[in-house]
């Protein structure tokens, strides 16, 4: 046995016996390693400053609790550390902080309200379709913090259908889950609720910087005031039994068809993602700043999915597409029912780059502002299946259809967009369609047909307009071509008929 369990042991004995409260006058020494001193108790020190001061490295085999902050050591095990960290802290708030290490889970892990969960950088190995940390059916869980932990699967190629953190059928709020590390899940990473399992309900829970890698779904959310931040998600790994796979799904609480939702997402990396980068179908939610880059799975690929996102805005996101014909770097669609169908989406200020396939925006529900994005490289710039949508100040580059109406007859509106090096308008105030070069060496239009030929159709006026400026024509009811060769002037090109 060292000095320092001996002195340990000495001062056990010395207080049990009551030497030390007897000892006189007041100073008691017991060689170099222990003092007693005006009642300050000093180890490793002749001169304690504070009730108890230790000047020595320690050792503690179990728990130690510190006004019910519970640090569990490396021999005391994961479970077993927090059941009796849990049942040390009794009904009141408790931090259980782990020493770092690793530990192999063998069973599931229930949380409890009003207490935070530190790993330390620990590591938590699954070997099995096991949950780590779950809430008990019908309870209450609140203020829970989850931090610090690195969370790993041993079995990649193994379909799972059990979360590392999978809480369903209770009710949660104020829960913060960050700094966490979740690896190799062919499952969902962190599920708040699914189908089948639905959760009671949910709200302000706080999800950020968290790397999840080798995944299937980063996240799984059915519920309201979701913020998802600064979190890194890279599917690349994740073979299992399932090839789809989704960085964020946002969904709807199940006993109310649309829900509150409000939530933000924003500043997260997706990568390698085969279905959908985020998927937000809720209300009222903000995706903002993050970047998407897709990969090819033979099936429809979509970066973002703002599906019933009415009263929603996606801006500043960087979309890399696939190569797949059916992707779509951004799909937008607003409910038709009675309540919702007149409010709208924002889609602005986003970049999205394809690689000569699929469609960089695809609107499929009214009242939407798309405004102010960059599309490349895309087969279909902006695919427009839905009236009263407002397309204007988006820049088109290398686009081989720039926007797609679907024979919609004005249910949509064209202002100051730029196509390749052109800008045109709707809705100028003096013209019905306004073009406009951005090259002075260019030509404005040129129209060519893919099965050969190409021709303008001009409606005829049966009078000459009253008023014109030099480069205007119109065509006449007499069939004449009438040009305005001078202000309010108009010439006859050709033989045919008069302008009058």
């Amino acid at each position: 046995m060292n000095k320092k369990k001996i002195a340990i042991s000495m001062i056990i004995i010395l207080l049990l016996t009551g030497i030390i409260e007897a000892a006189t006058p007041e100073k008691t020494f017991i060689g170099d390693t222990i003092s007693y001193i005006n009642g300050r108790l000093g180890i490793g020190t002749t001169t304690p400053t504070s009730g108890l001061d230790v000047q020595t490295n320690m050792t503690i085999d179990g728990l130690l609790n510190l006004n019910n902050v519970v640090y569990v050591d490396s021999k005391k095990g994961f479970e077993n550390g927090i059941i009796e960290a849990h049942n040390t802290c009794g009904d009141g708030y408790c931090k259980i902080i782990f020493s770092g290490n690793n530990y192999t889970l063998d069973t599931n892990i229930n949380l409890r309200s009003n207490t935070d969960y530190e790993g330390s950088g620990s590591k938590i190995i699954v070997n099995t379709d096991l949950r780590v940390f779950r809430c008990l059916a019908d309870t209450i869980l609140n203020d829970v913090s989850i931090s610090g932990f690195n969370f790993i699967d041993s079995d990649i190629n193994t379909q799972r259908t059990q979360s590392f953190i999978h809480l369903t059928n209770c009710n949660i709020t104020n829960v913060e889950i960050k700094n966490n590390h979740f690896i190799n899940r062919s499952a969902t990473s962190i599920l708040f609720g699914h189908s089948t399992a639905p959760i009671k309900s949910v709200s302000n829970v706080n999800i950020h910087n968290n790397v999840f890698l080798g995944i299937r779904t980063g996240l799984g959310y059915e519920g309201d005031l979701l913020r998802f931040t600064d979190n890194f998600l890279d599917a690349t790994g994740s073979v299992g039994v399932s090839a789809e796979r989704e960085g964020l799904d946002y969904n709807r609480v199940s006993n109310y068809p649309y829900g509150v939702g409000t939530g933000f997402i924003s500043n997260n990396i997706f990568i390698n993602f085969t279905e959908q980068g985020i998927d937000a179908n809720v209300p009222n939610v903000i995706i903002s700043g993050n970047y998407i880059k897709m990969k090819p799975d033979g099936a429809t690929t979509t970066g973002i999915n703002s599906y019933a996102n009415y009263n929603g805005i996606v801006t500043g996101n960087t979309i890399e597409m696939s190569t797949e014909s059916t992707d779509k770097g951004i799909k937008a669609l607003n409910s038709n029912d009675a309540e919702h169908k007149d409010k709208g989406q924002i889609i602005t200020g986003n970049r999205i780059i394809g690689s000569g396939a699929g469609q960089g925006i695809q609107i499929l529900g009214n009242n939407i502002l798309v405004s102010n994005n960059y599309l490349q490289n895309t087969s279909i710039g902006i695919d427009i299946q839905a009236n009263n949508t407002n397309v204007n100040g988006n820049h088109f580059s290398y686009v081989t259809t720039n926007i797609n109406d679907s024979g919609l007859n004005n249910g949509y509106y064209l202002e100051e967009n730029i196509l390749g090096r052109v800008s045109i308008y709707q809705n100028n105030p003096d013209y019905g369609l306004y073009i406009e070069s951005n090259d002075a060496t260019l030509p404005i239009l040129r129209l060519r047909s893919s099965v050969g030929g190409s021709h303008i159709v001009m409606n005829p006026h049966s009078s000459a307009p009253a008023t014109c400026i030099e480069g205007e024509v119109y065509v006449d009811t007499s069939g004449a071509f009438c040009y305005c060769y001078t202000a309010n002037t108009w010439d006859k090109l050709g033989t045919q008929g008069t302008c009058a």
